[in-house]
């Protein structure tokens, strides 16, 4: 039984090897692909690139005998075949033309290695019974995402490009084509938000606990949710918890009479047909999972909105410290809402501190656990019951002002409004 190599090609790398050579200056637009010889699947070739570069870093000029040189220096000219195999590899390639297309094989095939070594380690991984699968599974879609994050590497572009793409979303926006941002049903909020939660930003809503901020985030995902899709990672409450709610937000409180009233649980269903939203109850789930589903229900329909609820109960910390694992999950979450170009509402908790402060205004020091979360948000906001409802503070707000405003709170509906 034969085994299949992996991708490969030896002739593309020839092919590159021997366009170096001819052309020097090709070097420069071949790095941008291949930053360095690991990705060459014959590992003289992998040595001969290595020195080409170490010598056009110090501004030589290498050639045949030069990259010889350098090699012999390390003693790896023979690991690479000698100066007679770099002769016989510009014969493979009489110009230079090729060079970019070759380096671009070169790259796939390498990539290509890299996702079934993954693929392997992940089914090694999943016969080992002592071994925890989720942690296995989430160590190995990192590397994956790792990966696919270097097929859309940028390259800087010039000012005029970017430019007349900002022109042509403006353009959009000023005709109604596309809206400026998603409202959240509460105009006041919009005002001071920006028009609402902004596509490929991270929205962060912080309180203590009891204060209303998973009442808040459904609202806004159900107003939302009625033009397009929501996914809800919910890992404080369960989904069961969260339909109560939502239904009590459009219907009011209901007596045991009321289930039992055909009338009335047409209109329950009523609310769920309204509303496209999809809730994940998964307790302790961690960033990778859930941007793994948020990129699979993406792909079946575009979604309006992610929520998270909330920052501080992901899972996956493993050895991490608090802070550090915070970060990482800010940073994830950022991520996914420049992925999949969403605008995404994270829940955060506070730390105690705002309670014994005069006045009782929160800050961004007050976010539980990492200084991460303040830096990759777009917009903070901190949310304070009081007698007369609520007040909602905007602390950050990349896309305009900061303010605070005053929120109607209906207790029995769990329900917030414009005053």
């Amino acid at each position: 039984m034969s085994i299949e190599p992996p991708p490969h090609s030896i002739e593309a790398e020839q092919e590159l090897i021997g366009a170096l050579f001819l052309d020097p200056d090709v070097l420069a637009d071949v790095v941008q692909t291949l930053p360095d010889g690991r990705a060459f699947y014959r590992p003289a070739h992998g040595l001969i690139y290595d020195a080409m570069r170490a010598l056009a870093a110090r501004g030589m000029e290498y050639t045949w005998i030069t990259v010889a040189n350098h090699l012999k220096a390390s003693g790896t000219l023979d690991q690479a075949g000698g100066m007679d195999y770099m002769r016989e590899c510009t014969e493979f390639s009489p110009t230079s033309v090729g060079a970019l297309h070759a380096a671009g094989v070169v790259s796939d095939t390498f990539r290509r290695r890299q996702a079934i070594q993954i693929a392997r380690t992940l089914a090694q991984r999943a016969y080992r019974a002592s071994e925890a699968f989720s942690e296995a599974l989430d160590e190995e879609m990192q590397r994956l995402y790792a990966l696919a994050g270097d097929d859309h590497a940028r390259e800087a572009r010039e000012l005029p490009e970017i430019v007349d793409e900002w022109l042509a979303d403006q353009t959009e926006i000023a005709l109604g084509n596309r809206p400026l941002a998603v409202s959240t049903g509460l105009a006041s909020l919009d005002a001071i938000a920006g028009g609402g939660l902004h596509a490929g930003r991270l929205h962060v809503l912080a309180a203590r606990p009891g204060q209303g901020k998973t009442a808040l985030a459904t609202n806004i995902a159900c107003h939302i949710g009625e033009g397009a899709p929501v996914l809800m990672f919910s890992m404080e409450m369960a989904g069961r918890e969260l339909a109560g709610r939502i239904i009590a937000q459009r219907l009011g409180t209901h007596t045991p009479d009321d289930v039992l009233s055909e009338r009335y649980c047409e209109a329950v269903r009523g609310v769920g047909e309204q509303i496209s939203l999809a809730i994940d109850d998964t307790p302790d789930q961690t960033i990778e999972a859930m941007r793994r589903k948020a990129s699979a229900a993406h792909a079946k329909r575009a979604l309006g909105l992610v929520v998270v609820d909330y920052i501080q109960l992901t899972g996956g910390r493993g050895r991490l410290d608090m802070h550090d694992h915070l970060g990482n999950v800010s940073r994830g979450l950022k991520l996914l809402a420049r992925e999949l170009e969403v605008p995404v509402l994270a829940l955060a908790q506070m730390n105690r501190d705002v309670e014994s402060r005069q006045g009782g205004k929160p800050r961004m020091s007050d976010l539980k656990g990492s200084g991460a979360i303040e830096q990759d948000s777009d917009q903070i906001w901190f949310i304070g019951r009081n007698a007369n409802g609520a007040t909602l503070w905007i602390e950050k707000n990349r896309a305009g002002p900061t303010g605070e405003l005053s929120l109607a709170f209906d207790g029995e509906r769990t329900a917030f409004s414009d005053r």
